[in-house]
């Protein structure tokens, strides 16, 4: 089986043929994405009266959120939940803490599920803007399986490989890449506009643009994408792309 490595400083897809044979194919750079913006989620209420928090106050895994993390953050709880009203609890066993982890994880969840739900659709727009559609069907895609079977159909990918390198790269990770990830960005706006919040990012993060918000939404579909893609090409054409190859152990 042969894998494509991604470069991840330029736009070039690397492929390594054979464990003792390794060659190079040069991609250039892909268009950008021929895809909207879901305006219905955009155009959600806003109020003029916003609170600052971290731009980090959200860990993106689950078993981040824990008593401790609890205890450090609890000064922004009750802009989260309305049952605090306090700044202070008593002890590590406060049912105060416990409703504050417990929105915690209500918060990063409703966040990576946005992020699933709008990189899909931006993705099925961008395929139905460029004429793709289902085998046999010849119908749009509106879900991961759809995209998979376009992606992954015989036709599609072998008839031009170069091309459907370029879109399995684009969609798996490109979109994320600064400068191709301001789609994102106004998601991101857009929740915190809604939730009332500004964030404050310090000094140090400030440049990447990166927060608790881009980082939920982004963490859940980008998985689920390049794991499922991965398995699919692996399985039909003995080949897959990754980002980078994995170090082996001497």
């Amino acid at each position: 089986m042969s894998t494509m490595s991604v470069d991840t400083s330029r736009s070039t897809i690397k492929s390594t043929i054979s464990r003792s044979t390794k060659s190079t194919i040069s991609i250039p750079c892909i268009p950008p994405m021929l895809a909207a913006i879901d305006h219905s989620f955009l155009n959600r209420g806003m109020s003029l009266q916003k609170q600052s928090v971290p731009s980090n106050l959200i860990p993106v895994q689950a078993n981040k959120i824990t008593v401790e993390w609890a205890k450090n953050t609890f000064r922004y709880a009750h802009i989260f939940v309305p049952n605090i009203n306090s700044h202070a609890y008593e002890n590590d066993e406060d049912s105060q803490l416990v409703l504050w982890k417990n929105k915690a994880r209500e918060i990063q969840e409703e966040i990576k599920s946005l992020g699933v739900t709008q990189t899909m659709k931006y993705i099925c727009n961008d395929m139905s803007n460029r004429r793709y559609t289902i085998p046999n069907t010849g119908a749009k895609p509106t879900n991961l399986g759809d995209i998979f079977s376009i992606l992954c159909d015989s036709n599609f990918y072998k008839s031009n490989v170069n091309m459907a390198r370029e879109r399995i790269y684009r969609y798996c990770w490109g979109i994320y890449r600064v400068g191709h990830n301001d789609w994102i960005h106004t998601y991101v706006n857009a929740w915190l506009n809604e939730k009332n919040l500004t964030l404050d990012y310090g000094t140090t993060e400030k440049e990447t643009r990166k927060n608790f918000v881009y980082s939920n939404f982004q963490k859940k579909v980008s998985t689920l994408f390049s794991d499922r893609i991965i398995s699919r090409m692996s399985r039909d054409f003995g080949e897959y792309l990754c980002c980078r190859l994995k170090k082996t152990k001497k």
